[in-house]
């Protein structure tokens, strides 16, 4: 499956729930390109939910982190990443510090 963000605007020009999302992201991990269902968590300054989270079964779903652009306490590091692989995440968005 492949959409190109120009024609998702087109034909979605209409509807307010679509948001493109700036791009201010870096990769890291190796992987640059991943989809699969979203699961969200909100969290600030503590990464206690987003690991919970990374915990259960991902099943190719990819987490959306939103730490409120704090960069004040890392929210994700190299054990929660690997806890996150180990379990069949496809990915993680974050907002936040790393």
């Amino acid at each position: 499956m492949s959409f190109k963000t120009t024609d998702l605007c087109d034909a979605f020009e209409t509807d307010p729930a679509l948001q493109i999302a700036e791009p201010l992201f870096n990769d890291y991990g190796g992987v640059t390109a991943f989809c699969g269902p979203i699961a969200t968590v909100k969290v600030f300054e503590d990464n206690v939910l987003a690991r919970q989270m990374l915990e259960t079964p991902g099943e190719g779903k990819v987490l959306v982190i939103d730490g409120e652009n704090s960069t004040w306490c890392a929210l994700l590091g190299d054990q929660v990443a690997e806890i996150a692989a180990n379990n069949g995440w496809s990915g993680i968005v974050i907002n936040g510090g790393i």
